[in-house]
């Protein structure tokens, strides 16, 4: 988990498009990092990240055991992702 945070804390970072992503402080409106994050809430921002910069693509590859839509991330330069194309 500390991984995946630590991943989407870069793309933050090296987006091209910055100002319009927000930080999970700032989409979150609570503590984040405090509390519990619900899976729900992760995936909207994750969704909102990979909307909002041309570093990260997103693919659900299934559901959960509960039924939740697992994603897989890709992170990379714009130009790897073009060659992936999903």
């Amino acid at each position: 988990m500390i991984r995946f945070v630590l991943a989407l804390c870069l793309v933050f970072k090296l987006t091209t498009t910055e100002g319009q992503i927000k930080s999970p402080q700032d989409f979150f409106h609570n503590q984040y990092g405090k509390a519990y994050t619900p899976h729900y809430q992760l995936l909207a921002y994750i969704q909102h990240l990979a909307e909002n910069s041309d570093r990260l693509q997103i693919e659900q590859i299934g559901t959960t055991t509960e039924g939740r839509p697992m994603m897989l991330c890709y992170i990379s330069s714009p130009e790897n992702l073009e060659k992936k194309k999903i």
